[in-house]
């Protein structure tokens, strides 16, 4: 093969990449992503065993990490994601005699990063919760709303949660084994 036409292959297939990750990034950026509400809804009940229901705007973003340049590795400078999610219900497992939500957030951000995704890894830098209400519960029983069966299957996905911020929230245990009932109020963390 002629050396120049090599050249123009390999321009003509590295433009065609470059083209369609462009695509899939604007596809990404513009998408309304309100219309995978319900699909999410169901994975997330179902990773959670409890209901789980975003009723708010539901948006995707790019962006890159946070950071100074000396602390920056190549990775840092790969897009994550970002998504953003508003009103947030998180409900009690099955079985809770008490009626009602674990959680209510008024806003959620999650940065993810895309890379660690082929190694089955959730490398998520930031998780921020905004107007975050929770109310811990333990039964007498013993059983809480709090804790979530994990099945450690092969293949199993691993997370990785680097940082996480609280804003402008209310916590609530209330422990019947324990006989413990207070409120916590927090404006960051």
């Amino acid at each position: 093969m002629q050396p120049g036409r090599a050249r123009t292959i390999t321009l003509s297939v590295l433009g065609l990449l470059g083209a369609l990750l462009l695509g899939s990034a604007l596809l990404l950026q513009r998408a309304d992503w309100n219309h995978a509400r319900p699909w999410l809804n169901e994975k997330l009940s179902l990773a959670l065993q409890r209901p789980v229901a975003i009723r708010g705007d539901l948006s995707l973003s790019w962006t890159l990490a946070a950071g100074t340049a000396a602390q920056r590795s190549w990775r840092d400078y790969l897009p994550q994601v970002r998504l953003l999610a508003h009103d947030l219900h998180l409900g009690n497992p099955a079985g809770m005699l008490a009626a009602g939500e674990l959680a209510r957030i008024e806003r959620v951000l999650v940065d993810l990063e895309l890379l660690p995704l082929l190694q089955h890894r959730l490398s998520i830098p930031l998780l921020r919760f905004t107007g975050l209400q929770v109310q811990l519960l333990r039964q007498a029983d013993g059983r809480s709303n709090w804790q979530v069966a994990t099945a450690r299957a092969t293949g199993a996905w691993t997370l990785e949660l680097r940082a996480l911020e609280l804003n402008a929230a209310n916590i609530q245990l209330r422990d019947a084994v324990q006989h413990i009932d207070i409120m916590a109020r927090v404006h960051t963390l």
